[in-house]
């Protein structure tokens, strides 16, 4: 079929490589029944691993925490003659008691029953991650999640009234329903899953009204996103105000464009005053109500900064979106308009390249022109698809060739090393993230996320290494021999942490991350087998670098080790 036509979905389909693959598959099945086998059982063992380790370092913060335990007087037991002289007041207290153990043994019931789901679950995300992207993303998610009940069930064995344990079960609750928003609208997820997820909502559910308790979410976090959004609001007004000529215009836009911003601000101050989650929303909905048709009039510029910081409050809109759990509408002049600049930025980017330059990269130029008029009708293709109200399915069957192109053709002019070249490359790799995003599609390693991760674990192993370098320094507390390996072993993992976070930097091949990955974790294993030999009464800065470092690893290796 042309490339010029306008192509379903179903053309798209690379029939004959699935033929291919089923051959193959037939073919190397026998030979690889026991490695398949044996990579399951290693791949588990590796899962359960992180498990205990995020449950061990949680459990670590907790007791610390924790106040020293207070001797409290055995309960005697009540003789038969006087609990049958008991006055009214005691007996309504007995009965009280007996209400409360029944509700906590409910608790406790349904908090076991979330525990064996979540674990069967991480399980099931695990078994699917290698055929439904984006599962691989959340497994780190899935995992705390399930050490958080898993620690609460602990705490339910001993507590004696909801109160011991709310604010457990409130973070329980933040993550869980945060995760189950993520996952059901993960595309393709799998009926088992599904069901897992259905399944702990419901026990979920119950749990809250047991402790009377209203939904949970992320306050902080959605601060700062709004934090962000607010902030990308206040820019994209400032270059209104700069790059409109148009006076009338300029007007009514930052006009229209205020009370934007003061609906954003209401929405922050409501959780400034821990205003419930219905009212969170509710102030949510009402700003994308104004925001929805601004940001129609503000594309409709076409003015470069304008345009940049339109996708910020964009970006940012999604974060909130997302831990609100709202499962927004596609904003389909938003893919239309990043669909056609892919194309003309792909158009300037080939004719700033001269005809010198063509003949001293690498490989066929003929290919790379190739490559760029593929790439280039790919996305008029997904435009065109966008405006004729194709389903998301659809979209985002089509989005992955677009992604395919881009990788070819943006492999391809790596080795033109011009200032247009440069600047290009990047704008049309972010535009493509950003149709990504707007689809809802989960890569199984973000690398911007990644790249996060990195950033704070390499901060985190700056100060661990200062701290324990400075804690061996007090002369006679610790043998030569000893300062010398825990030394270099910090020294080790920081600059392994550092190389990780360059490279992720560079979006460097995921190989050398996942190899980088393995060997930041045995130094991270060699250096807290030499740390669990200082006492803990001088060990206490350490051991809060230790649990804030412990879910960014987690988080590294479940996405990076296969």
């Amino acid at each position: 079929m042309p490339r010029n036509t306008r192509r379903s979905a179903k053309t798209y389909r690379p029939v004959l490589a699935i033929a291919l693959l089923a051959t193959m598959a037939i073919a190397t099945s026998l030979s690889t029944t026991v490695f398949a086998q044996s990579s399951r059982e290693s791949r588990r063992q590796f899962v359960d691993e992180l498990l205990q380790t995020l449950i061990d370092s949680r459990q670590d913060e907790r007791d610390e925490r924790q106040p020293p335990n207070v001797d409290r007087p055995n309960r005697a037991t009540t003789s038969r003659s006087n609990r049958t002289s008991a006055t009214p007041a005691t007996a309504s207290r007995n009965t009280s008691r007996v209400s409360s153990s029944s509700k906590l043994r409910d608790i406790h019931d349904n908090v076991q029953s979330m525990s064996q789901d979540l674990s069967a679950l991480v399980a099931q995300l695990d078994s699917d991650s290698d055929r439904t992207p984006g599962l691989r993303a959340l497994l780190s998610d899935a995992l705390s999640a399930s050490a958080a009940t898993t620690l609460l069930r602990r705490q339910c064995e001993n507590a004696r009234s909801t109160a011991e344990i709310s604010n457990d079960y409130e973070q329980v609750d933040r993550e869980w329903r945060l995760l189950a928003f993520r996952l059901l609208e993960t595309r393709d997820l799998s009926s088992r899953a599904r069901s897992y997820v259905d399944r702990i909502n419901g026990t979920n559910n119950r749990l809250g009204q047991l402790m009377g308790m209203q939904p949970q979410f992320d306050r902080s976090q959605l601060s700062r996103e709004v934090n962000t959004l607010t902030g990308a609001l206040r820019n994209l007004l400032d270059d209104i105000d700069t790059d409109v000529d148009d006076q009338n215009l300029r007007y009514s836009l930052i006009n229209e464009g205020q009370r934007v911003y003061a609906q954003g601000r209401a929405m922050n101050r409501r959780l400034f005053e821990n205003g419930s989650y219905a009212d969170v929303k509710a102030d949510y909905e009402e700003f994308r109500r104004r925001w929805n048709p601004f940001a129609n009039q503000v594309r409709d510029l076409n003015y470069p900064y304008v345009a940049r910081q339109l996708r910020r409050v964009h970006n940012a809109d999604r974060n909130v979106q997302e831990l609100l759990w709202v499962s927004g509408e596609m904003n389909r002049s938003e893919l239309t308009y990043i669909a056609q600049s892919l194309r003309s930025d792909t158009n300037e980017l080939m004719e700033s390249i001269s005809l010198k330059q063509l003949a001293q990269i690498d490989g066929n130029r003929d290919r790379l022109i190739e490559y760029a008029a593929t790439f280039s009708t790919t996305c008029s293709d997904f435009a065109e698809l966008v405006r004729n109200g194709d389903e998301k399915d659809t979209l985002t069957d089509v989005y992955y060739y677009l992604a395919d192109d881009w990788k070819r053709f943006g492999n391809s002019i790596r080795g033109i090393d011009t200032r247009t070249a440069r600047q290009k490359h990047r704008e049309i790799a972010r535009s493509v993230v950003e149709l990504r995003d707007i689809l809802g599609i989960r890569p199984n390693f973000d690398f911007r996320k990644g790249t996060e991760s990195a950033a704070q674990l390499e901060n985190l192993a700056t100060y661990y290494d200062r701290n324990l370098q400075q804690m061996l320094s007090q002369g006679g507390r610790y043998s030569s021999d000893f300062r010398q390996r825990a030394t270099r072993a910090s020294s080790d993992f920081l600059k392994t942490s550092q190389s990780l976070h360059a490279n992720l930097s560079r979006g460097q091949n995921v190989r050398v991350l996942r190899e980088q990955s393995n060997q930041l974790s045995k130094e991270w294993e060699t250096l807290m087998s030499l740390a669990s030999r200082i006492p803990d009464d001088r060990n206490r800065t350490l051991n809060t670098l230790r649990r804030r470092m412990t879910p960014l690893l987690v988080d590294l290796q479940t996405t990076l080790t296969r």
